[in-house]
């Protein structure tokens, strides 16, 4: 038998969980956090001016900032950003006076501990595409001011890795438990057929329980070719407006009892300069011919430890209630 030939490589990584509501999208490590505000509910249309669901809205931000980001480590980074309608120099000026205005109000509840920066980028930053079928949604994801900070390194022997990729809207507990090695996925507990992608194509999914590892939820199902044609290799499941570079994050978990939606974990900073890659199959080799199924997961942020089924939104296949969590 010959000997391996070659060089083995490896990284560490944070991972960044990815969880949104009506009012802001967090995206969160171990080691920074960046909050993003949607201006649609921060302030008047075309303005500055703060609404009244504003005041409650920075309320929490600034209890947030001021739990978990770590004043030693300045500054908390406020940038403003809007869609892409209007010219480059409006909406740079436009963004800039929402991300001074948010820096006023944090600024205000959160005294001097804190040094602060705002900064307007404009339509430059966008973070969903413009101009598809889901082009509304879209634009309103862009128009935000993110809040970003350093995380406060845990005490008392805990390491940043430990505490990376929890809920961003809890206190960090440890992560919780690592699952056991899963030989079985279990029972199908709902599916669906799905045609058109590509145009007459016909697919399946068999949605299988979820369940806990550490920090995460893993969600778990097989998508099998029903024909007529072989699947391409890098056949995914993202969207206009999905984070791009994972296999699926076209997909979510919705917790159903707080409407908290929670996405693709992802591997890493963002790179403005390219696609990112998620906790997910990546580069996996895949069955394509009719007949042939694969099996699918992506790990998501963990919700609250009470919640024992959840809604999988499973982008063209449709939506699926009471998803066991075990």
């Amino acid at each position: 038998m010959r000997e391996p030939a070659g060089q083995v490589t490896s990284s560490v990584q944070d991972l960044y969980g990815i969880t949104e509501s009506a009012e802001k999208t967090t995206i969160a490590s171990g080691g920074d956090e960046t909050v993003g505000l949607r201006t649609d509910v921060l302030f008047a249309f075309d303005s500055e001016r703060l609404t009244a669901q504003a005041r409650a809205v920075l309320d929490d931000v600034a209890k947030e900032t001021r739990e978990k980001a770590d004043p030693a480590r300045p500054p908390v980074l406020i940038e403003g950003h809007t869609d892409g309608k209007g010219t480059h120099a409006y909406n740079m000026a436009l963004s800039l006076r929402r991300a001074q205005a948010v820096r006023r109000e944090l600024q205000a509840r959160l005294g001097g501990a804190y040094r602060f920066r705002a900064t307007g980028k404009g339509e430059t930053e966008p973070v969903a595409r413009e101009g598809g079928t889901d082009d509304e949604e879209a634009r309103a994801r862009n128009r935000r001011v993110e809040v970003s900070y350093r995380v406060k390194q845990p005490t008392g022997g805990s390491t940043a890795s430990e505490t990376a990729g929890t809920r961003a809207d809890e206190p960090t507990t440890g992560g919780g438990r690592p699952a056991p090695f899963h030989a079985d996925d279990g029972e199908t507990v709902a599916g669906r057929t799905s045609t058109g992608r590509p145009s007459g194509q016909r697919l399946r999914i068999d949605v299988k329980p979820f369940y806990r590892d550490g920090a995460y939820l893993v969600a778990v199902f097989d998508i099998v070719n029903l024909g007529p044609g072989n699947l391409g290799a890098g056949t995914g499941y993202g969207g206009d407006i999905a984070y791009i570079g994972g296999w699926y994050t076209g997909f979510s978990v919705v917790d159903p009892a707080s409407r908290t939606v929670y996405r693709a974990v992802r591997m890493g900073p963002d790179d403005p300069r390219g696609p990112d890659d998620y906790v997910d199959p990546g580069w996996a080799t895949f069955n394509v011919e009719p007949g042939t199924g694969n099996r699918g997961f992506f790990y998501v942020p963990a919700p609250p430890p009470g919640v024992t089924s959840v809604t999988f939104d499973a982008g063209p296949f449709g939506r699926f209630d009471h998803v066991p969590v075990r």
